[in-house]
């Protein structure tokens, strides 16, 4: 499953996340990243659009990442 492969290379980077499916189709691929900030939502969004079209190429339609408390940054994938 690709989420545990993604959480897999994260944790390489020595970032501390968890990574699940969610949704009525599990077209949403979420990230549940202690300390993660408005920076790290800007850097994804500006230098890792390639990211965002493979999520998008593997039929996820949203990709989430969350601090797991008040804030979370989401990417509409279908547009």
């Amino acid at each position: 499953m690709y989420a545990k492969t993604f959480e897999n290379s994260m944790l390489d980077r020595g970032l501390n996340v968890d990574v699940n499916v969610i949704g009525p189709q599990h077209t949403t691929l979420r990230v549940k990243w202690i300390l993660v900030s408005k920076v790290d939502a800007y850097q994804i969004t500006t230098h890792d659009q390639a990211l965002l079209n493979n999520l998008h190429t593997m039929g996820f339609k949203k990709f989430v990442i969350w601090d797991g408390y008040d804030n979370s940054w989401t990417w509409n994938l279908d547009q």
